[in-house]
């Protein structure tokens, strides 16, 4: 339910379309990518992990599918896209100023640039870091950075406008998955 509800949430705002060229940053195992590509659309992959991106690649089977193992703060891409998404991956990118002025060269004009990023004023984020053995403060303390109006200007300063925040969902994956 967590993830299919993000997914849907992500075409809903992106405008997702099988005609788009579309690039994914932080797309890890393809936890948010597999049902992406399930549901007709092409996607480039990037992310720091060069095997995690061979078993996407191995895992989705398809031709739709294409992974660049690099950090999208340097990364080169070797064209422009209608489309730049990612899940729960700005928050773990330490500079996120040159993340942006990066995407912003990725990106076509008119492109649309959405991200899906925990709230840091959700105090039950804060409770699923503490409860979670895979989660860490040391891995998740970027959180403090997905503020609105450090996000704006640092978004603005990589040329980016029409810079909107929309809050959906309230309940991290914990208590969203229970089958109550």
């Amino acid at each position: 339910f967590y993830v299919d509800r993000h997914v849907d949430q992500m075409v809903r705002f992106a405008k997702l379309t099988s005609s788009d060229s579309i690039l994914e940053v932080g797309a890890g195992l393809g936890r948010f990518s597999l049902p992406l590509l399930k549901k007709g659309l092409k996607l480039t992959c990037v992310d720091l992990s060069k095997p995690m991106l061979e078993n996407l690649s191995r895992s989705a089977n398809t031709p739709h599918l294409k992974t660049v193992d690099a950090n999208i703060t340097t990364a080169v891409f070797d064209e422009q896209y209608d489309r730049i998404i990612g899940f729960f991956c700005l928050h773990h990118i330490h500079n996120l100023q040159d993340c942006y002025n990066n995407l912003a060269k990725a990106a076509k004009p008119g492109a649309l640039i959405v991200f899906c990023e925990p709230n840091p004023f959700n105090i039950l984020y804060y409770l699923q870091l503490a409860f979670t053995k895979d989660m860490s403060w040391e891995g998740e303390k970027g959180i403090l950075n997905m503020r609105k109006k450090l996000m704006s200007n640092t978004m603005a300063n990589a040329g980016f406008c029409d810079i909107q925040f929309v809050s959906y969902g309230f309940f991290p994956p914990f208590i969203a998955n229970q089958p109550w």
